[in-house]
C-alpha cells in the first residue's frame, strides 16, 4: 500500500501512511527540497520516499481545463504508478508481483533525505 503522508507541517501522523508495511510518500519541491508543510521524518523516514509534488497537472471539476497542484496526495500517485509498472515487469518476467521487492528498490535507489 501506497499513501501520502499528509501536509500538516511535520506536526501529525496520517492514517494510513503510518501504518507499518505502508509505503509513505513525503512531498518534495521542484528544487529536490521537502516542502515545509508535507509532514516528514521519523517513522515516515523509516518506511518511506519524498516524490515530486510541484506543478503537477491535475483535473479541475467542472471543466476540461487542467490545474497544476501540489502536495502529498499529487506525490503518491507517481511512486504508486512507478510501483505498478515494476509490478508489470515482474509478470511480465514470470515472476509472482514482489511489493517488498519494489518497495527495497525504491528506497535503497533515492537519495538519502537529511532534514
Amino acid at each position: 500500500m501506497v499513501a501520502p503522508t499528509g501536509n500538516n507541517k511535520g506536526e501529525c501522523w496520517c492514517l494510513p501512511a503510518i501504518l507499518p508495511g505502508v509505503m509513505s510518500v513525503g512531498a518534495m519541491k521542484d528544487n529536490g527540497q521537502v516542502f515545509k508543510f508535507s509532514n516528514w521524518g521519523g517513522q515516515y523516514q523509516k518506511q518511506g520516499i519524498i516524490a515530486p509534488e510541484e506543478n503537477i497537472l491535475g483535473a479541475q471539476p467542472g471543466t476540461e481545463e487542467t490545474i497544476r497542484n501540489k502536495g502529498t496526495s499529487c506525490a503518491a500517485p507517481m511512486v504508486t504508478g512507478i510501483s505498478a509498472l515494476l509490478m508489470s515487469l515482474q509478470l511480465q518476467q514470470g515472476a509472482a508481483p514482489d511489493a517488498e521487492a519494489i518497495r527495497a528498490a525504491l528506497t535503497n535507489s533515492a537519495i538519502p533525505c537529511t532534514l
